[in-house]
């Protein structure tokens, strides 16, 4: 067994299942990030070094004693109420990392990206290590050391467009709009 707390892994490609908390930390103060992978063989494969540093991480934090029950990074979602909600998580293996300090979100080219560049049904990889913990409850996470932007992929759900939620309200005679076309005639507060 080596030092598996000093170990780095680079994730196989998955897609982006959440980004609120990866560009603004969560109300623990922590960069967060989840993502999915499909379950095919070739996935599955890749993902066997991510097992191994789970159970490396368990027996140097406990030895023989591991405790049942543990918490871990990687599963796959099993709650009804879940997947009624998030149904691009049936039947993928879900990985959640985060981390106390700004995460580097770069591209190919090692660009660095922001909260607009990158949305969740992106594909990403991402560059991790782990830890066992026991205090109020006991587990193996992961840290997420960097992610990486892959490609494009389709969103996994997305906000609409204002103008689109109005589409079925009543007309509204005799309206005015608050903008005008460039006739010079706009006071715009003096800018």
């Amino acid at each position: 067994m080596s030092d598996a707390k000093n170990t780095k892994i680079i994730t196989p490609v998955g897609k982006l299942a959440f980004n609120k908390n990866l560009f603004k930390p969560n109300e623990k103060g922590r960069y967060t990030v989840a993502v999915v992978f499909d379950t095919d063989k070739n996935t599955l494969a890749a993902l066997e070094p991510l097992k191994a540093l789970v159970e490396d991480l368990k027996k140097e934090k406990w030895g023989d004693k591991i405790p049942s029950n543990l918490y871990g990074p990687m599963k796959i979602e099993q709650r009804e109420e879940m997947l009624e909600k998030y149904e691009f998580m049936r039947d993928k293996v879900t990985l959640n990392a985060s981390n106390g300090f700004e995460v580097p979100v770069i591209d190919l080219n090692e660009q660095e990206l922001f909260d607009n560049d990158i949305k969740a049904g992106d594909e990403v990889r991402l560059s991790i290590s782990g830890y066992a913990y026991d205090n109020n409850s006991k587990g193996v996470g992961f840290n997420v050391n960097a992610v990486q932007f892959v490609r494009k992929g389709e969103a996994f759900y997305a906000r609409q467009e204002a103008g689109n939620m109005f589409a079925s309200a009543p007309k509204i005679e005799n309206a005015e709009t608050t903008t005008k076309e460039e006739s010079g005639d706009f006071n715009n507060f003096g800018f």
